[in-house]
C-alpha cells in the first residue's frame, strides 16, 4: 500500500529528512511503500513550486494514503496537502496511526476487496482485489474470508 509521508519542511535543518526517512523506515518495516516528498522535489525549490508538485502528487498519482509527521499540523505546506488528500477521499492519518492500523493481511487482503475467482468460491479460492495476491483453501467457509477472521466479504462487480 503506497502511503506520502508529508509533514514540516521548509525553515528545519536539511529540509527535515531525517524525521522523513525514519518514517520511510519505520513505514517499510510494517510493509507499506512510503513516499517522500523529497523524492519529487529538489532541494532549493521555492515553497509554491514545491507545494504545486506535491498536491500535483496527490491528486494525480493517487496515494492510497497520506501518513503525516509529528507536528504536521504546524506546517502550513502539510496542512494544505492534508485537505487537498481528504477532498480527493485519501485517508490522511499519523504516521503511528498507519502503523498501528496495519497493513491488510497479504493473504487475501482486505475482506471487501476478496473476489471469487473461476467460481469456486466454495473451496475459498480467490483473488484480492486490493493486493492481487490470489489466495487457495480447502476449508468450505461459504462467504467468509481466507484469513478466518470471520468477517463477511463483498464479491466484486463483475
Amino acid at each position: 500500500m503506497r502511503l506520502y509521508v508529508i509533514g514540516p519542511v521548509t525553515g528545519m535543518e536539511d529540509d527535515n529528512r531525517p524525521a522523513f526517512t525514519k518514517a520511510r523506515t519505520r513505514l517499510m518495516q510494517a510493509g507499506y511503500q512510503p513516499e517522500l516528498p523529497h523524492q519529487f522535489i529538489k532541494r532549493g525549490t521555492p515553497w509554491d513550486k514545491a507545494m504545486e508538485t506535491s498536491l500535483r502528487h496527490i491528486v494525480n498519482d493517487r496515494p492510497a494514503g497520506i501518513a503525516c509527521l509529528n507536528e504536521w499540523q504546524e506546517s502550513k505546506g502539510a496542512c494544505v496537502e492534508a485537505i487537498v488528500a481528504r477532498l480527493h477521499g485519501i485517508p490522511v492519518k499519523t504516521v503511528d496511526e498507519w502503523l498501528v492500523a496495519g497493513r491488510p493481511s497479504m493473504t487475501c487482503g482486505s475482506c471487501a476487496h476478496f473476489a471469487p475467482r473461476h467460481g469456486t468460491w466454495q473451496k475459498n479460492d480467490g483473488v484480492c482485489l486490493m493486493t492481487a495476491c490470489t489466495t487457495a483453501s480447502d476449508k468450505p467457509i461459504r462467504g467468509v474470508n481466507p484469513c478466518g477472521n470471520g468477517r463477511k466479504y463483498e464479491e466484486a462487480a463483475r
